[in-house]
């Protein structure tokens, strides 16, 4: 859901369980009208590096409007040079044009998915996540470099607290 509480959380745990049986690590939630468009894993939004140098995050109202997920997407921009896009992600239509997806969050950071399981089938991404693709792995670096005050802080993100 669009807010960070802990009742949208538990309404995942089934889906996850679900998931789990069928060999995954989490559950991935589509649209509720249509079940055609991504809107985010059980505890993380989804982040999707694409063919011809898109990066695409869910524009569903339905996901939580992430700090952390705002903060790559500009970084994807910014520092990469990607073509940014907050919009429907038609799972199914789109899946062949998938490089790399990721999880994001305050937990996460930014953590690749290996694959995902549609329709009875796998749809395998960058090395499967057992390590994280080029874009996931510079943005990791990007955002926990500025987060440690090791990457300056042109965005205004950080703010020194003396003790």
């Amino acid at each position: 859901g669009n807010y960070k509480i802990g009742a949208n959380y538990a309404g995942g745990l089934l889906a996850t369980r679900q998931a789990q049986e069928l060999g995954a690590n989490e559950a991935l939630f589509l649209d509720a009208r249509e079940r055609r468009y991504i809107d985010e894993a059980g505890s993380a939004n989804i982040v999707v590096a694409m063919t011809g140098g898109r990066f695409v995050t869910p524009g569903s109202s339905a996901v939580l409007p992430s700090v952390t997920r705002r903060s790559i997407m500009a970084l994807a921009e910014k520092e990469l040079g990607l073509k940014t896009e907050q919009r429907g992600i038609d799972l199914r239509g789109e899946i062949a044009d998938f490089e790399e997806v990721a999880a994001c969050g305050t937990a996460a950071v930014i953590s690749p998915v290996g694959k995902i399981l549609v329709d009875g089938n796998w749809h395998s991404f960058y090395a499967n996540g057992e390590e994280p693709g080029p874009i996931t792995q510079k943005l990791y670096e990007l955002l926990v470099g500025i987060q440690r005050g090791e990457i300056a802080d042109k965005y205004h993100w950080t703010h020194e607290v003396s003790i």
